[in-house]
Protein backbone atom coordinates (compact mmCIF):
# COMPACT_ATOMS: atom_id res chain seq x y z
CA UNK A 1 0.00 0.00 0.00
CA UNK A 2 3.15 2.29 1.14
CA UNK A 3 4.55 1.44 -2.44
CA UNK A 4 1.59 2.34 -4.42
CA UNK A 5 1.19 5.42 -2.70
CA UNK A 6 4.48 6.54 -3.00
CA UNK A 7 4.61 5.51 -6.48
CA UNK A 8 1.27 7.17 -6.91
CA UNK A 9 2.71 10.63 -5.91
CA UNK A 10 6.27 10.31 -7.75
CA UNK A 11 3.54 10.22 -11.16
CA UNK A 12 2.20 13.39 -9.77
CA UNK A 13 5.15 14.93 -9.03
CA UNK A 14 6.44 14.22 -12.79
CA UNK A 15 3.37 15.36 -14.33
CA UNK A 16 3.53 18.59 -12.13
CA UNK A 17 6.99 18.89 -13.27
CA UNK A 18 5.88 18.58 -16.89
CA UNK A 19 3.53 21.14 -16.65
CA UNK A 20 5.50 23.82 -14.97
CA UNK A 21 8.14 23.37 -17.21
CA UNK A 22 5.53 23.65 -20.68
CA UNK A 23 4.48 26.61 -19.33
CA UNK A 24 7.89 28.04 -18.83
CA UNK A 25 8.66 27.10 -22.55
CA UNK A 26 5.24 28.66 -23.46
CA UNK A 27 6.66 31.74 -21.57
CA UNK A 28 9.28 31.84 -23.20
CA UNK A 29 8.53 31.54 -26.93
CA UNK A 30 5.95 33.85 -26.61
CA UNK A 31 8.08 36.64 -26.17
CA UNK A 32 9.53 35.93 -29.39
CA UNK A 33 10.05 38.78 -31.10
CA UNK A 34 9.76 37.43 -34.71
CA UNK A 35 10.83 40.09 -37.21
CA UNK A 36 14.03 40.94 -35.41
CA UNK A 37 14.99 37.64 -33.48
CA UNK A 38 17.87 35.71 -35.05
CA UNK A 39 19.26 32.27 -33.54
CA UNK A 40 21.26 33.87 -30.92
CA UNK A 41 18.38 35.67 -28.95
CA UNK A 42 16.08 32.49 -29.66
CA UNK A 43 18.61 30.05 -28.27
CA UNK A 44 19.26 32.68 -25.48
CA UNK A 45 15.37 32.26 -24.47
CA UNK A 46 15.52 28.41 -24.83
CA UNK A 47 18.55 27.51 -22.54
CA UNK A 48 16.94 30.60 -19.97
CA UNK A 49 14.25 28.39 -20.20
CA UNK A 50 16.45 25.17 -19.74
CA UNK A 51 17.89 26.78 -16.06
CA UNK A 52 17.52 23.43 -13.61
CA UNK A 53 16.14 21.24 -15.62
CA UNK A 54 18.09 18.56 -17.45
CA UNK A 55 17.85 18.96 -21.94
CA UNK A 56 16.55 14.82 -21.50
CA UNK A 57 12.95 16.65 -19.80
CA UNK A 58 13.42 19.86 -21.92
CA UNK A 59 13.58 18.53 -25.41
CA UNK A 60 10.34 16.70 -25.07
CA UNK A 61 8.60 19.10 -23.73
CA UNK A 62 9.57 21.57 -26.25
CA UNK A 63 8.42 18.89 -28.95
CA UNK A 64 5.25 17.85 -27.81
CA UNK A 65 4.45 22.05 -27.57
CA UNK A 66 5.31 22.53 -30.88
CA UNK A 67 2.29 21.75 -32.64
CA UNK A 68 0.09 23.99 -31.49
CA UNK A 69 2.69 27.15 -31.87
CA UNK A 70 2.60 29.48 -34.38
CA UNK A 71 3.89 28.78 -37.87
CA UNK A 72 6.77 31.73 -38.00
CA UNK A 73 7.64 29.97 -34.06
CA UNK A 74 8.07 26.31 -35.89
CA UNK A 75 9.97 27.93 -38.45
CA UNK A 76 12.10 29.54 -36.23
CA UNK A 77 12.69 26.33 -34.39
CA UNK A 78 13.21 24.29 -37.65
CA UNK A 79 15.70 26.37 -38.24
CA UNK A 80 17.86 27.21 -35.14
CA UNK A 81 17.21 23.79 -32.69
CA UNK A 82 18.79 21.64 -35.06
CA UNK A 83 22.20 22.76 -35.44
CA UNK A 84 22.06 24.17 -31.72
CA UNK A 85 21.62 19.92 -30.66
CA UNK A 86 24.01 19.37 -33.06
CA UNK A 87 27.02 22.10 -31.53
CA UNK A 88 26.34 20.61 -27.99
CA UNK A 89 26.74 17.06 -29.40
CA UNK A 90 23.02 16.31 -27.94
CA UNK A 91 21.64 15.57 -31.70
CA UNK A 92 21.90 11.91 -30.65
CA UNK A 93 18.54 12.41 -27.75
CA UNK A 94 16.18 13.03 -30.99
CA UNK A 95 17.25 9.24 -31.71
CA UNK A 96 15.92 7.89 -28.14
CA UNK A 97 12.83 10.64 -28.78
CA UNK A 98 12.15 8.92 -32.31
CA UNK A 99 11.51 5.85 -30.37
CA UNK A 100 9.73 6.78 -27.57
CA UNK A 101 5.95 5.29 -27.43
CA UNK A 102 4.98 7.10 -24.69
CA UNK A 103 5.24 10.73 -27.10
CA UNK A 104 2.95 11.05 -30.01
CA UNK A 105 3.30 10.16 -33.24
CA UNK A 106 3.49 13.62 -34.52
CA UNK A 107 5.97 14.70 -31.66
CA UNK A 108 8.13 11.66 -33.27
CA UNK A 109 8.17 12.38 -36.42
CA UNK A 110 9.46 16.18 -35.48
CA UNK A 111 12.41 14.56 -33.44
CA UNK A 112 13.21 12.29 -36.85
CA UNK A 113 13.18 15.72 -39.10
CA UNK A 114 15.42 17.36 -36.10
CA UNK A 115 18.02 14.56 -36.37
CA UNK A 116 17.62 14.50 -40.19
CA UNK A 117 18.40 18.45 -40.03
CA UNK A 118 20.90 17.96 -37.42
CA UNK A 119 22.57 15.41 -39.28
CA UNK A 120 22.41 16.46 -42.67
CA UNK A 121 25.31 16.54 -45.15
CA UNK A 122 25.49 20.40 -45.59
CA UNK A 123 26.76 20.56 -41.07
CA UNK A 124 30.19 20.52 -41.61
CA UNK A 125 32.39 18.15 -40.41
CA UNK A 126 34.69 19.39 -37.73
CA UNK A 127 31.93 20.99 -36.28
CA UNK A 128 31.94 20.96 -32.64
CA UNK A 129 29.56 17.72 -32.74
CA UNK A 130 31.55 15.79 -34.34
CA UNK A 131 34.68 16.73 -32.47
CA UNK A 132 33.80 13.89 -29.99
CA UNK A 133 33.23 11.63 -32.91
CA UNK A 134 35.77 7.96 -32.11
CA UNK A 135 34.56 5.59 -34.64
CA UNK A 136 32.02 3.70 -36.61
CA UNK A 137 31.34 0.46 -37.95
CA UNK A 138 29.14 -0.69 -41.12
CA UNK A 139 27.66 -3.69 -42.38
CA UNK A 140 25.04 -3.97 -44.98
CA UNK A 141 23.58 -6.67 -47.31
CA UNK A 142 20.26 -7.08 -49.28
CA UNK A 143 18.53 -8.42 -46.29
CA UNK A 144 19.89 -6.44 -43.49
CA UNK A 145 22.42 -3.19 -42.12
CA UNK A 146 23.61 -2.30 -39.08
CA UNK A 147 25.57 1.21 -38.26
CA UNK A 148 27.53 1.58 -35.14
CA UNK A 149 28.47 4.81 -34.20
CA UNK A 150 30.54 5.32 -31.40
CA UNK A 151 32.15 8.67 -29.74
CA UNK A 152 34.26 9.74 -26.90
CA UNK A 153 31.65 10.14 -23.81
CA UNK A 154 33.93 12.12 -21.42
CA UNK A 155 36.54 15.27 -21.93
CA UNK A 156 39.36 13.18 -20.83
CA UNK A 157 38.42 10.89 -24.07
CA UNK A 158 39.15 7.67 -21.81
CA UNK A 159 35.63 6.35 -22.68
CA UNK A 160 33.28 5.58 -25.87
CA UNK A 161 29.63 4.87 -25.98
CA UNK A 162 27.16 5.43 -28.67
CA UNK A 163 24.28 4.18 -30.98
CA UNK A 164 23.22 1.13 -32.92
CA UNK A 165 21.20 1.90 -35.89
CA UNK A 166 19.60 -1.68 -37.61
CA UNK A 167 18.43 -1.32 -40.70
CA UNK A 168 16.02 -3.92 -42.71
CA UNK A 169 15.85 -3.58 -46.69
CA UNK A 170 12.94 -5.87 -46.53
CA UNK A 171 9.36 -4.93 -47.34
CA UNK A 172 7.79 -2.83 -45.99
CA UNK A 173 11.19 -1.46 -44.74
CA UNK A 174 12.87 -0.54 -47.65
CA UNK A 175 16.02 0.46 -46.41
CA UNK A 176 14.47 2.54 -43.07
CA UNK A 177 15.95 2.38 -39.78
CA UNK A 178 14.29 -0.64 -38.04
CA UNK A 179 15.38 -0.05 -34.32
CA UNK A 180 18.12 2.13 -32.78
CA UNK A 181 20.39 1.10 -29.32
CA UNK A 182 21.69 2.49 -26.44
CA UNK A 183 25.31 1.74 -25.83
CA UNK A 184 26.83 2.58 -22.33
CA UNK A 185 30.05 4.31 -21.87
CA UNK A 186 32.94 2.13 -21.73
CA UNK A 187 36.91 1.42 -22.54
CA UNK A 188 37.62 1.82 -26.13
CA UNK A 189 38.38 -2.18 -25.94
CA UNK A 190 35.44 -3.15 -24.47
CA UNK A 191 33.17 -1.15 -26.84
CA UNK A 192 34.88 -3.08 -29.65
CA UNK A 193 34.10 -5.94 -27.38
CA UNK A 194 31.12 -5.62 -26.42
CA UNK A 195 29.49 -3.67 -29.48
CA UNK A 196 31.39 -4.72 -32.75
CA UNK A 197 32.53 -8.55 -31.92
CA UNK A 198 29.23 -9.99 -30.97
CA UNK A 199 27.58 -8.49 -34.75
CA UNK A 200 31.15 -10.26 -36.41
CA UNK A 201 30.95 -13.38 -34.71
CA UNK A 202 27.83 -13.85 -36.38
CA UNK A 203 29.06 -13.45 -39.84
CA UNK A 204 28.76 -9.82 -40.19
CA UNK A 205 31.63 -8.06 -41.49
CA UNK A 206 31.61 -4.73 -40.39
CA UNK A 207 33.56 -2.51 -41.93
CA UNK A 208 35.35 0.72 -40.64
CA UNK A 209 33.98 4.26 -41.74
CA UNK A 210 34.38 8.09 -41.13
CA UNK A 211 32.35 10.42 -39.71
CA UNK A 212 30.73 11.77 -43.46
CA UNK A 213 30.06 8.77 -44.70
CA UNK A 214 28.12 7.49 -40.90
CA UNK A 215 26.15 10.71 -41.38
CA UNK A 216 25.56 10.08 -45.13
CA UNK A 217 24.20 6.56 -44.49
CA UNK A 218 22.11 7.19 -41.29
CA UNK A 219 20.43 10.54 -43.19
CA UNK A 220 19.73 8.25 -46.19
CA UNK A 221 17.94 5.84 -43.66
CA UNK A 222 16.06 8.36 -42.13
CA UNK A 223 14.89 9.39 -45.65
CA UNK A 224 13.59 6.45 -46.03
CA UNK A 225 11.32 6.33 -43.07
CA UNK A 226 10.13 8.84 -43.76
CA UNK A 227 9.01 8.06 -47.03
CA UNK A 228 7.72 5.12 -46.20
CA UNK A 229 5.98 7.07 -42.87
CA UNK A 230 7.90 4.39 -40.81
CA UNK A 231 8.16 5.78 -36.90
Amino acid sequence: MKKRKEKRQSTQQIESDRLELRQRLEQELSQVVLATEGESDLIARLEDGMQGVSLDAYLPALLELYPILSPEIQNQLDTHVPPWLYERNESRLLAKLMRNRDLSAVVRERARLWMQAAWSPTAPVEAAGDISFYQAYHYSDDSQGIIILLWFSDAQRRQAAGMSFLIDYNPPWEGAIKDIGDLPPCSFKQAVRRYVNPWMQRGLKLEKVGAAEAKRIIIQCLEVNRREKIR
